[in-house]
């Protein structure tokens, strides 16, 4: 583990250097609350490229298990198996490596978990639905390659309900 870490610096410090450049080119100041609001959000999106892997791996898994059914509806039990997996599996990484709490700081792991399948309910289940139906009805898009497509519009509305909303944090 202590190798992944110093591995895990010397990304830090290279994005640094490169942001730091960027900065000084627009003639802005990086700051260290700006650094660490930019490292946070990469690391919501390493997280969440690994849940939109495990997200996809389930629906593929299940419309490939409902096939032989024949349901004009599998997609929608996919997406709810697949949400609900990767709700979980967000919640875990991101409660211990995104939304970390400092000292003097408070939240119910168990409010914080039903807000965040709260928020993840709106954009895995009813948004990623409704696009669904749309894509795969209107569009004529398959339904393999659908979920891929929702990551895109459902990934900013994520990180900004699960920063502001599901992780908020008490200080005590």
């Amino acid at each position: 583990m202590n190798k992944l870490k110093k591995i895990w610096e010397f990304l830090i410090n290279i994005l640094h250097f490169i942001l730091a450049k960027i900065f000084a080119f627009l003639k802005k100041d990086l700051t260290d609350e700006n650094f660490a609001q930019i490292v946070q959000f990469l690391k919501f999106g390493v997280i969440g490229f690994s849940n939109n892997i495990i997200f996809f791996a389930f629906n593929l898994i299940t419309l490939l298990a409902l096939k032989k059914l024949s349901l004009s509806w599998d997609y929608i039990i996919a997406n709810f198996i697949a949400f609900t997996t990767s709700v979980i599996w967000s919640f875990l990484w991101n409660n211990k490596y995104v939304f970390k709490l400092n000292e003097n700081e408070k939240r119910s792991p168990v409010k914080t978990f039903l807000k965040t399948y709260i928020a993840y309910a709106f954009s895995g289940i009813i948004l990623n639905n409704i696009l669904s139906y749309i894509w795969i009805n209107h569009m004529h898009i398959s339904k393999y390659i659908v979920p891929l497509i929702n990551i895109a519009i459902t990934l900013p509305i994520n990180f900004i309900a699960n920063k502001f909303w599901a992780y908020n944090k008490k200080k005590y």
